[in-house]
């Protein structure tokens, strides 16, 4: 398990990941690292992976993504690097000849398109549905933003979405208590939390994530959340100031 989330605002957009990858065997729980996290300076395209990491040959998923990323060029859309995604992986996971159950994986790919903050989907399925192969789905603004304009006027609003994998169970409930306390915060702090900047967003979704984190190892549960993060935060002018 892991936990990857990936916030767009009128601010900017947020890539939050920790780098603990589960490994399950015979003899127990074993809990190693990979970076999950990645980010195209030429694109000014983030990406983040879960689930599945098995690959043909030798090469593991962080040196496969390593790889991938540095071939992105400026000219390319969060649509062309979706499509190449598509086009690259599923021949390589269906040379496995394992099930795309088995195979089940996620890849948040974000960026800017026409000014506007984009989340694409990447994915093998709907696990109470059926899983297939590697397809694209343009998450925000399409499908679950209501089209451009609509997701466009929530944005303009002060709104936020968000696309959550892995431990995303945890991180919802843990973001609506913090959601439903921010009054309380807010005074106790006499700040609005969190402050309405892209850092303080970024800042908020990297905490919520050290805080699953945390909760995991107060229950003594295997850190399948580790406390080692990669946090990505941009705009559309690229990497945001710190």
């Amino acid at each position: 398990m892991t936990l990857v989330v990936t916030s767009a605002s009128a601010f900017g957009i947020t890539v939050v990941g920790d780098r603990a990858v589960t490994r399950r065997s015979d003899s127990g729980v074993e809990i190693l690292a990979a970076k999950k996290v990645w980010y195209s300076p030429e694109a000014n395209v983030a990406l983040a992976f879960w689930g599945n990491a098995n690959l043909s040959g030798d090469e593991s998923l962080e040196e496969w993504a390593r790889r991938f990323v540095s071939n992105i060029q400026s000219h390319d859309s969060v649509a062309s690097v979706c499509e190449r995604l598509v086009s690259t992986l599923n021949p390589e996971l269906e040379s496995l000849g394992n099930s795309w159950s088995y195979l089940r994986r996620e890849i948040h790919v974000s960026g800017y398109e026409n000014d506007l903050p984009v989340i694409f989907h990447v994915h093998t399925g709907d696990p109470r549905e059926f899983h297939h192969s590697l397809e694209v789905h343009r998450d925000y603004p399409d499908i679950h933003g209501g089209g451009p304009e609509k997701y466009r006027q929530h944005l303009d609003n002060g709104g936020l979405v968000q696309l959550r994998n892995g431990y995303y169970g945890l991180f919802a409930t843990l973001a609506q208590v913090v959601f439903e306390s921010r009054a309380d915060l807010s005074a106790l702090l006499e700040r609005q939390v969190p402050a309405p900047s892209q850092n303080g967003q970024a800042a908020f979704d990297e905490a919520l994530v050290r805080l699953a984190a945390g909760i995991l190892k107060s229950a003594q549960l295997p850190q399948s959340v580790g406390t080692d993060l990669d946090v990505v935060s941009f705009t559309s002018r690229g990497l945001a100031p710190q």
